[in-house]
């Protein structure tokens, strides 16, 4: 992920639609805590929260010396002790989560600690990519300490990713094994959902910044609260 995650350039595109300089930053599905430090950084009083305790061990080592809370939980059951300004969900964490009842119960709740006129800002890879980028595809990486082999599988909207990691330690090989499953529902879907937790919406092309079209492969939803 450091080697092609573009970490700057989606914390960039977050703050860019952030007027804000700083108040309370929800970071959901924050994993390592890349952006939650970034965030952090900027005077943001971050709140990281993800449901691996092994991805939120790697970022409270990452943000020594920020102060930045670390919370172990389900998205689906948010449960903060106050309300945020901001919440931002980067890099397809949405995609997640496999039916539209639980992307309901995550709207709700992030509405439920959502300040008056706060924002809820996520990224969400399209029906489109998953379907005609990702596909039932295989991509090979080959570095000079691993090799990584994903393979996908594809049925209708949903992905499952086989990734296979090659790890050389000395003349040998250590393999790790990593199974994930993305789904994508349409937008108009994800907006009602939004609209009906309290929310006004706006949709942009991840990548340009511009209007979506039928080949935008992300798409960045900013949804208001009313």
């Amino acid at each position: 992920m450091l080697d092609n995650a573009d970490y700057d350039g989606v914390y960039g595109r977050y703050r860019d639609l952030l007027s804000d300089k700083g108040g309370i930053l929800l970071d959901l599905g924050c994993g390592t805590g890349e952006l939650s430090k970034r965030f952090a950084a900027e005077g943001f009083d971050v709140i990281g929260v993800d449901a691996s305790e092994e991805m939120l061990s790697i970022a409270a080592g990452k943000a020594e010396g920020q102060d930045i809370r670390f919370i172990r939980q389900d998205i689906r059951k948010l449960d903060l002790y106050g309300t945020v300004n901001i919440t931002v969900a980067a890099f397809d964490v949405l995609n997640h989560l496999y039916t539209l009842p639980d992307l309901r119960s995550c709207f709700e709740r992030v509405a439920l600690f959502t300040e008056p006129g706060g924002v809820f800002l996520f990224d969400y890879n399209t029906v489109y990519k998953h379907r005609e980028i990702l596909g039932s595809n295989i991509f090979n990486f080959d570095y000079e300490d691993f090799f990584c082999s994903w393979e996908n599988d594809c049925e209708g909207s949903e992905v499952t990713m086989n990734i296979n990691v090659f790890e050389k330690t000395g003349e040998m090989y250590r393999r790790f094994c990593e199974t994930i499953t993305e789904t994508a529902f349409p937008p108009e879907a994800i907006k009602k959902l939004l609209t009906d937790c309290g929310f006004t919406v706006e949709t942009f092309d991840f990548d340009t910044g511009g209007k979506p079209h039928e080949k935008t492969e992300r798409l960045l939803f900013s949804a208001k609260k009313a």
